[in-house]
Parts: structure tokens; sequence; C-alpha cells
């Protein structure tokens, strides 16, 4: 266990925790069209599973051809499912999520702080997800009328996706998803440790300053000890190529697998 990726390790320690599909990396592609890039995976996007447990953007099924998160990339005769058919359901929390084997608290001394900890034996992983500020969750309701449109078109979009002279993106069967619900938020910050001695305790701090009379988590205040990975959003540091403050941060998705019968693809 200890030599695999932290992608993994996350994965495996909070899958059971009941909060759908999560990401270890949950940035936008920036290869990405810039209105996907300002908002970050939601309900109707067609996307591929790939290698490091996240998903490749195609296009979004409630948007036509010529929608800018689109780009004009998409099948022939592609016709948008109409969104007025479909009913969201939006929810709010904010939370800290740890996997067994782990444990955090909330300390406040002069300013307040979500301070996760944990110390594990040396036979298990373990990981933390803090989310000190109110994530958002978008939610399709009757997904059932998703699922019969991507089945109608499923052919032609894997055999679009994958023809040479289109995308050619070679997506094997079963890889295709269309994304029926994701929560997102502006800051985050995730770590995970696989084996160590049960000695040993590791931390991950968000600092949250109280400004105007309102608390509002400080995007310079995330803290950790060494020995572990972690994965943090945003870095004072780092100039990234959207706004800081976008609502654009993927921490969990939901979807449905889009299949094939293989003999109905064409051979590219």
């Amino acid at each position: 266990m200890a030599g695999q990726a932290p992608h993994i390790l996350y994965t495996k320690a909070l899958i059971h925790k009941g909060h759908s599909y999560l990401f270890w990396y949950s940035e936008p592609d920036c290869s990405t069209p810039d209105e996907f890039i300002r908002a970050g995976i939601q309900p109707g996007d067609i996307e591929i599973h790939n290698d490091s447990e996240s998903f490749n953007f195609l296009f979004n099924i409630f948007k036509n051809a010529e929608h800018p998160i689109n780009c004009g990339h998409m099948p022939p005769d592609f016709i948008p499912l109409n969104p007025s058919s479909i009913q969201h359901c939006t929810g709010f929390y904010a939370t800290v999520i740890a996997s067994e084997h782990a444990s955090y608290s909330k300390i406040s001394a002069g300013v307040s702080a979500d301070a996760l900890s944990r110390s594990v034996d040396d036979r298990v992983s373990a990981a933390v997800l803090c989310l000190p500020n109110l994530a958002i969750s978008y939610d399709i309701l009757n997904k059932g009328t998703m699922k019969v449109y991507a089945e109608k078109h499923a052919v032609s979009w894997y055999n679009y996706i994958n023809d040479p002279d289109s995308l050619d993106q070679k997506a094997l069967q079963g890889s295709l998803y269309v994304i029926t619900g994701s929560d997102k938020m502006t800051t985050w910050g995730a770590a995970v440790i696989g084996r160590v001695a049960s000695s040993l305790n590791h931390s991950l701090t968000c600092a949250t300053a109280c400004i105007g009379g309102l608390n509002g988590t400080d995007p310079h205040a995330w803290t950790t000890s060494s020995g572990f990975d972690t994965c943090l959003y945003p870095f004072s540091h780092i100039a990234y190529p959207y706004p800081k403050h976008l609502e654009n941060q993927c921490i969990f998705a939901c979807g449905d697998t889009i299949s094939v019968s293989e003999v109905l693809l064409k051979s590219c």
C-alpha cells in the first residue's frame, strides 16, 4: 500500500463516506474551454474517466454546439437536452470528512481553525478533507430523463469521440460518464498518508479569521506538517489562470456510466 499514488490512497480511504466520486485534484483542467474552467464540472457534462482518477471534459448536453463551453466540438446532428425538462436541487454544507483511523477537532484561540490530525498503525492508510467554507451541491433529481437521452445517443458519441478525424480520444467502452451532480467550493484541503508507525501524528490546519464581523477563510492560512501528501487550494504564491474566488473546484461528483455494445461501434 505504501507504494500507491496519493490519489488512489485518498479515494480508497474516503470512497465509503457517502459523498459520491471524490477528486484528489479538484481544480478544472486548464486545457479545456475558458467557460468550463470558470464553471468547473457540472451536471450535463460528458466526460472520460482517465488514469489519474479524474475526468476529461468533452461537452455539455444542456448547451448547444455554439455555446462557449462546447466550442463547436459536438457529435454530428447534436441536439441538446432541454434544460426545462430537468429538475435541479441545490444544497449547502461545510464540514470535515475523515476516514477511519483519522480524527479532527475545531480549535479557537483568537482566530478559529479547523485542525485535522490523525495517527494510524502500520497496516492502514488514512485521509481527511477539510471544507472550511460553504460547499454548494448541484444535483439532478429526474436522472432517468438524462439516462434515456444518453442511451439514445451513446453510439454516435463514442464513434465521434474515437474518430481520428474528430476528437480521436480512444475512449474505451464504459469510460464515458454523464455527470448528474457535483459539489463545488472555493477553498479546500486534502491529506492522505499510507503505512506509518503508530506513534506518528500529522496535521493539516486551515485558519479562519474574523473580518468585519464575519468569519471568512484566509486563503493564505493552510499549514501542514511533514510526512504525508497534501492537495490544497488556493496557494497564495501561485498565479492561477482564473480568479481564486470562483466556485469551480469540484470536490465530489456523481453520474452514470455510458455503455454500448462493442459491435455497434465503428472500427477506427
